[in-house]
């Protein structure tokens, strides 16, 4: 008797390990895995991210398939089962997703005022972001998470492209915004401006701010400081115009004007500048001062005799008050004083004889010189009378018809002061003594002269 045997031999599922799985948002995933093993396995998943689905090809393979519609990583866990047993094996899948900035869009900020800008970026894994171009005393922070923030307080008004960049490991996108910071307008040149009259003048007046201000003058409600000295220079008292005569005044279209001319006037203005822009609007007022040396003249007695005292009165008028000084040398014994209000004194004594220029220079901004000459003469020494001639003694007896001596004459008063001139005795009619007398007449006559002139000039 015999008998047959059957002998089924099962073997257990085994599958082989595989590899992560990257792939893009929107990328079509198809991947087909093996188990083996007798019964022929079934297949079952689990952790599928959404969009990909599962095909069990009844072979012993199974098919994972389809496109991922949200970003993230998943474990992905196959598992191949029979009746004799189960084998599972898994891999993660990453879906990733390039960097998107959903928020990118201009800005527009205020100088001197904190700011704060939040930027999203879509993208997996969490991109960091980065700026470049950013207006001064801005920053930017990336938070980890996809998103950052542009803080901080800007210093400066203008316009500024800022190309912000995000990077994961999807990819790397980038975008250029605006950055635009308003700042109110300023005047930033100096206020204080210091020309003289009668030459050229260019003077920039430099103004801030964002949008770029434009530059007028401010319609004059009063007037100048009026001139000082000899000369009316009314113009410079003039409200009709901010400016001195002579200047005016141009926008040039970049934040700055121009002040240029030749000044006809002296004088001190206050014309007003005035910025205005979207941001808003600014004044300064200059302090412009136009120096000019209106006129000049001495006062006093310039001619004088050696040892006499000199005092004369130089004077310079304008706007500013002038300051004196000497030029060159002065005579001997004479002292130059500025007096600090346009006039100075010259004093002293004439110590030597001669002709001299004194000459002064005004300066004020503008400069003039001006002079006098002083003539020191020699004082006319006193002659001294000459000895009386002695005559031998007349022993004769005069007749008793002789004539008796003339009787001295009156002194004569002098026509135009009223003082006595001295009229000489009667002259001997011959010899030596005749010539003698004669000088010393003339003399007397020429000495009363010029005391008489000397003290005319005097008075």
């Amino acid at each position: 008797m015999s008998a047959t045997i059957r002998v089924v031999v099962r073997e257990k599922p085994a599958v082989a390990p595989v590899a992560n799985l990257t792939v893009q948002l929107g990328d079509v995933v198809d991947r087909t895995f093996v188990a083996s093993g007798d019964p022929v396995p079934a297949w079952t998943t689990s952790g599928l991210p959404p969009g990909l689905t599962v095909t069990d090809l009844g072979d012993g393979r199974v098919r994972v398939h389809g496109t991922p519609t949200t970003t993230g990583t998943s474990v992905v866990t196959l598992t191949a089962t029979s009746s004799v047993g189960s084998a599972s094996t898994g891999f993660t899948l990453l879906v990733q997703q390039a960097p998107v900035f959903t928020n990118a869009a201009d800005v527009e900020l205020e100088a001197g005022v904190p700011a704060s800008v939040l930027l999203r970026v879509d993208g997996y894994p969490a991109p960091t972001v980065s700026a470049a171009g950013l207006p001064d005393g801005l920053s930017v922070v990336d938070h980890g998470d996809g998103t950052a923030t542009i803080s901080g307080t800007p210093t400066g008004g203008g316009r500024s492209v800022v190309r912000l960049t995000a990077t994961n490991g999807a990819g790397v996108t980038s975008v250029t915004i605006a950055a635009t910071v308003t700042a109110a307008p300023q005047v930033t040149s100096a206020p204080v401006a210091k020309v003289v009259a009668g030459g050229a003048v260019k003077l920039t007046i430099a103004a801030a701010g964002f949008p770029t201000p434009v530059l007028t003058l401010e319609p004059a409600t009063g007037a100048g400081a009026a001139p000082q000295g000899f000369v009316s220079l009314a113009a410079s008292r003039s409200a009709a115009a901010a400016l001195p005569a002579g200047l005016t005044f141009t926008d040039n279209g970049d934040g700055t004007a121009t002040i240029a001319g030749t000044p006809t006037t002296g004088g001190r203005f206050r014309p007003t500048v005035v910025a205005t822009s979207a941001s808003g609007v600014a004044r300064q007022t200059l302090d412009l001062t136009v120096a000019a040396i209106t006129g000049t003249d001495v006062e006093g007695d310039d001619r004088v005799v050696v040892g006499d005292s000199v005092d004369l009165t130089f004077r310079a008028g304008g706007y500013p008050t002038p300051v004196l000084r000497v030029v060159g040398l002065l005579p001997p014994g004479l002292t130059f004083t500025d007096n600090g209000d346009g006039t100075g004194t010259l004093r002293g004594s004439a110590t030597i004889p001669g002709t001299f220029v004194v000459t002064i220079e005004a300066d004020n901004g503008a400069v003039q010189r001006f002079s006098a000459t002083i003539v020191s003469a020699v004082p006319t020494p006193t002659p001294t009378p000459p000895a009386p001639d002695v005559d031998e003694p007349d022993t004769s007896t005069p007749a008793d018809d002789d004539p008796a001596p003339d009787a001295p004459e009156p002194a004569a008063d002098d026509d135009e002061t009223g003082e006595p001139t001295a009229v000489p005795d009667e002259l001997p009619r011959t010899g030596a003594s005749a010539l003698t007398s004669l000088v010393v007449a003339l003399g007397a006559i020429l000495l009363g002269a010029l005391m008489v002139r000397a003290r005319r000039r005097r008075a």
